[in-house]
């Protein structure tokens, strides 16, 4: 924004030098690691992606340095350009230590994650829960630019939420904000992987309804042979063609998780929901069930809004860009879109 001149010696517009360094963002997933690289303003310059489905932890953060090497290699980066690296993982991190306390899903307890990762990069790193980056990326880049405050929520191979109070991600004092996926939604005796019973993640997550429809397929008169649910891609594509047993099936999980974000708004008072992750994907089916349940459960209706995340699956990724971008320029105003940010 330009000011009126008032005397003096005239201004001088300034412009971020986008090329002053780069930075990075990981996020390890269920079944691989993801990298991408970006310039001072965080636009993607390369991603990679590595399967790691039964790798052990260390080896884990063996291939995100062999994956970091040559991602730098196809971006034409040195290492001594990346100003900071942003994190993130599917589960609980301590704030403090960047330690991840828990990660069911891929088997961790209690590893030193922050430590770790700066040792095999050579540069600062900040570690997060996937969800609270993601919510944070949605509030910088996607559908909730114009609230202040809102629960984005995964739905996918976990279940999970990042919780975003008047324009700032809350990380919480141990750093496990928000965890929807382990409330109780109901009395059956379901597992869930982090040992409980009854949890929403057990019920919703995407394996979860793929194992169900194949067991409700194996019965006499089932409508499709289980091999032929081999992915959500699967699924989606019957609920396309308008399955009834799909149909049913994700319009159930609709309802559980309007049931848990019931609880959840009543307890926060938020009043604007991203849902996110794969399952989000089913459309309508499945956002009726979640918009009629969630509004029944609650002590107070108005202002109730569901989106759909316009991410596409990058949320959590972009996500932690975004805390790279503010861990590298934290006294910075940043221009996006006209608008100065932190």
């Amino acid at each position: 924004m330009r000011l009126p001149w008032a005397g003096g010696r005239p201004g001088t517009l300034l412009e971020f030098n986008r090329e002053s360094h780069a930075l990075a963002g990981v996020e390890f997933e269920l079944n691989g690691v993801r990298l991408t690289l970006t310039d001072a303003l965080g636009t993607s310059l390369a991603t990679q992606f590595v399967e790691t489905r039964k790798q052990s932890y260390e080896e884990r953060v063996r291939t995100a340095r062999a994956l970091f090497e040559s991602t730098l290699q196809e971006a034409g980066l040195a290492r001594s350009q990346i100003r900071a690296i942003g994190a993130i993982v599917p589960g609980p991190v301590d704030p403090h230590s960047g330690t991840c306390r828990l990660a069911p899903n891929l088997g961790w307890a209690n590893v030193p994650l922050r430590a770790d990762l700066t040792a095999a990069f050579g540069a600062p790193v900040v570690v997060a829960n996937v969800t609270t980056a993601s919510a944070l990326a949605e509030m910088r880049r996607g559908v909730a630019q114009d609230v202040s405050s809102f629960l984005w929520v995964y739905l996918d191979t976990g279940v999970g939420a990042g919780l975003i109070l008047n324009q700032q991600a809350y990380f919480g004092p141990r750093g496990f904000p928000s965890e929807l996926g382990h409330l109780r939604v109901t009395d059956a005796p379901v597992a869930c992987g982090c040992g409980g019973e009854g949890h929403l993640e057990a019920l919703v997550s995407t394996e979860a309804l793929l194992e169900k429809l194949r067991g409700e397929n194996s019965q006499p008169g089932g409508a499709v042979h289980a091999t032929e649910l081999v992915s959500f891609e699967d699924l989606l594509a019957r609920l396309a063609r308008g399955c009834p047993t799909t149909t049913a099936v994700i319009e159930e999980a609709g309802a559980l998780v309007g049931l848990a974000l019931a609880q959840a708004i009543n307890l926060l008072d938020v009043t604007t929901i991203v849902l996110g992750g794969q399952l989000a994907r089913a459309g309508t089916p499945l956002l009726a069930q979640v918009g009629d349940n969630c509004r029944k459960h609650v002590l107070l209706t108005d202002n109730i809004e569901i989106r759909q995340s316009s991410l596409d699956g990058r949320a959590g990724l972009l996500g932690a860009v975004e805390l790279a971008l503010d861990a590298a320029t934290p006294t910075y105003a940043l221009i996006r879109n006209g608008a100065a940010q932190r």
